[in-house]
């Protein structure tokens, strides 16, 4: 149950995530009236704390260097190929899932396509590190869908910038046939 929770808190964006924490601290402030305690007091050094700590996170992502890149956010919100050098190499990648992945820097999770044509097409995405990217640009190529593998609650990240849902099981759209 934990697990489960904490991949849905890794996929919501970090806004939502400071806007649940003021809902919680308005719902405290509730229950403390109740008790006796004043409400606008209360409130006023909950939204303070607030502002203090959200200042202090974005300082925070700031000094690590995490900068939310929206070249690759939008990329994959329009499903469109990226193309970047990465380790001296020429690479061009249909982005999965973007985020911070469990050491805490910022990485993206994609599928590299086949750099010669008619190359059989693998069915699984790489973890590229954004600090050893440059070059990055938005091609005017398109893809589909995320890949069949791709997991939308990526377990290499903690948090979870941008990411494709998951692929659509069709299934049920292809005739079956029964043994007789």
């Amino acid at each position: 149950m934990k697990t489960d929770m904490r991949r849905k808190l890794a996929r919501q964006p970090f806004e939502q995530k400071i806007r649940q924490i003021g809902e919680l601290l308005q719902l405290s402030a509730k229950v403390k009236t109740q008790r006796g305690v004043n409400d606008v007091d209360f409130i006023a050094r909950g939204l303070r704390a607030h502002k203090n700590a959200t200042r202090k996170i974005l300082a925070a992502e700031r000094q690590l260097g995490i900068r939310r890149d929206p070249l690759i956010i939008s990329a994959i919100r329009r499903k469109s190929v990226l193309e970047f050098r990465y380790n001296g190499k020429h690479r061009i990648v249909e982005p999965q899932t973007y985020g911070l992945s469990t050491t805490g820097r910022e990485v993206l999770r994609g599928y590299e396509r086949p750099a010669t044509k008619g190359a059989r097409r693998s069915a699984m995405a790489k973890l590229f590190d954004l600090a050893k990217i440059s070059g990055l640009q938005e091609t005017e190529l398109k893809f589909a869908q995320a890949l069949p593998a791709h997991n939308p609650d990526d377990t290499a990240m903690v948090e979870i910038f941008a990411t494709l849902p998951a692929p659509k099981n069709d299934d049920h759209l292809r005739p079956r046939h029964h043994r007789r």
